[in-house]
């Protein structure tokens, strides 16, 4: 129709007039748009919730490692994470495996010992004595001398790599999926991680175990004393060459414990053990009384040395008497010289180390000297009493009979002798004479007292 832009006062027909809006059919968009709005949200709820889930928290004593599509996140030390709180990719996206880091422990009880029934159970070896080796049923471990052994090992362990313990061993809580091998495809092997890893270890210490053994005599296993330290490194050198690197465990202590010989020959084991031990105890007992009487005769120079050898001391005086029983004087001479200084001394040199005689010999030697010096006192006092005498004898010799005489009578008739004295009439006398009870009473409480004295004199 052609465009017209003259004036008229009719009317012009321009189309259909807009039909009215349905109320319901608003009402229905509406709806439809707040509905499409809620589940926008939803969406983007369930999205953050989703990422939320790849928020993890390590706990102390384990560590984690992070995996984005089956493989390892991070390099070097950023490869482990350590206690807190850390993220990664959600699930199916991303994996976080956490592995203990405490020291566990994994027990050899059954591998190595004879097997204990039912009726056995609570009793002891010896109660068991006597029970012969079945070679089907009971474990055990063959030493060199060619002796066979029972024992029960604990062996602790550590995971120190999480990283490579990942990525040959796996998540220990997990099953991977089953599948067969060996001769026999229908054989299914569906065993856990924590399962093969315990066969692993137990493998690497079983032959680490027997190794070390074999090269260990029964006496010395039985001790307890079982080179427990070889057995750490060979079971360690093999768990290092598995895989590339090892699986990423440290092997801590291993502990051996109820050493026994086999059930059959425990009771003759027993006697041989009884009598060691006796023997053990005789020569300690000989040594300790060694020691006391050595020491208690000569002191620190007598006691024996490092390894039970003489002390300077007994060991001067043997080669002393070896030397004089050989009949070699001029060595003989020697000794005996230094056997004089030691005692005046009262010390032994040897070697530059200087050793005290003390003991029984040292107050022996200083009563001597002490007795010595009295004697020699004494003798020097009467000595110089009897020049005095002399010289006045040589000046008056009458005078001095008188005067000895008359000192002589003094001391004779001193009160403390308890000496009474008469004038006798001339002519035949006879005298009754009875105790005075008073010098006897004065004689005993005399004698009491000294008694008294030296008692508390002693020491």
């Amino acid at each position: 129709m052609a465009e017209h832009d003259h004036e008229h006062d009719h009317p012009h027909d321009h189309g259909p007039p807009a039909a009215p809006v349905d109320p319901a059919q608003k009402a229905l968009a509406d709806a439809l748009r707040v509905c499409f709005g809620i589940l926008k949200l939803a969406m983007i709820a369930l999205v953050v919730a989703y990422l939320f889930t790849g928020l993890y928290q390590v706990q102390p004593q384990e560590q984690a490692v992070q995996l984005v599509f089956g493989k390892i996140t991070g390099t070097g030390e950023d490869r482990i994470k350590r206690q807190g709180w850390h993220f990664n990719w959600p699930f199916p996206v991303g994996q976080v495996v956490k592995v203990p880091t405490a020291t566990q422990t994994l027990t050899l009880t059954d591998t190595f010992m004879f097997e204990i029934g039912e009726r056995d159970r609570g009793r002891s070896y010896d109660q068991m004595s006597g029970r012969a080796l079945n070679p089907e049923r009971d474990g055990a471990l063959i030493t060199a001398d060619a002796g066979l052994v029972h024992g029960v090992f604990n062996v602790s362990y550590t995971i120190t790599d999480p990283a490579r313990f990942i990525e040959t061993i796996g998540d220990l809580n997990e099953r991977p999926a089953a599948f067969s091998h060996g001769d026999d495809p229908t054989a299914i092997d569906d065993t856990t991680n924590r399962q093969r890893f315990d066969a692993i270890m137990r493998t690497a210490l079983e032959h680490a175990i027997v190794h070390v053994t074999a090269n260990t005599d029964s006496d010395d296993f039985i001790a307890g004393r079982a080179n427990q330290t070889s057995i750490k490194a060979h079971a360690q050198k093999s768990l290092d060459a598995l895989g590339d690197g090892g699986l990423g465990v440290t092997i801590g202590e291993v502990t051996l414990n109820q050493p026994t010989v086999p059930l059959s020959v425990r009771a003759n084991y027993n006697r041989v053990a009884q009598a060691e031990n006796i023997r053990s105890e005789t020569i300690n007992t000989a040594q300790t009384t060694r020691r006391q009487t050595l020491g208690g005769a000569g002191g620190a120079a007598a006691l024996p040395v490092d390894g039970g050898e003489d002390g300077p001391l007994v060991r001067l005086i043997k080669d002393y008497e070896l030397a004089a029983e050989a009949g070699d004087t001029a060595l003989a001479d020697q000794l005996k010289a230094r056997l004089d200084e030691a005692y005046r001394s009262l010390r032994v040199t040897v070697d530059g180390a200087a050793y005290d005689i003390g003991g029984e010999a040292a107050r022996v030697i200083n009563q001597s000297r002490t007795e010595r010096t009295a004697l020699v006192q004494d003798i020097s006092a009467s000595t110089n009493t009897f020049r005095k005498q002399l010289e006045a004898y040589r000046k008056d010799p009458e005078f001095f009979r008188r005067r000895q005489w008359s000192d002589m009578l003094a001391r004779v008739f001193a009160a403390e002798h308890d000496l009474e004295t008469f004038v006798a009439p001339k002519g035949q006398l006879y005298l009754e004479v009875n105790r005075d009870p008073e010098v006897t009473r004065e004689r005993e409480r005399k004698r009491i007292e000294a008694d008294r004295e030296a008692r508390q004199n002693q020491p």
